[in-house]
């Protein structure tokens, strides 16, 4: 499973072990900035799976690929 966060991060929750692990976003820094992951989030609002297992982010009016 994927959540947004309020610390601006997305985060991926294994549901058979509990682990928690941050996939996008740098929890020291807000602010939109694209580049290698983790990049930097502002408000994650929205996420979604494509159909080939990508995982898309809207950040502040930013739509990011995160593979």
């Amino acid at each position: 499973m994927f959540v947004s966060d309020s610390n601006n991060a997305v985060r991926r929750i294994d549901a058979s072990n509990g682990t928690v692990t941050t996939v996008v976003g740098n929890l020291s820094a807000a602010g939109v900035r694209l580049g290698p992951l983790p990049a930097q989030l502002t408000q994650p609002s929205a996420l979604a799976l494509t159909p080939s297992g990508s995982l898309l982010v809207v950040s502040e009016n930013a739509v990011l690929l995160a593979h």
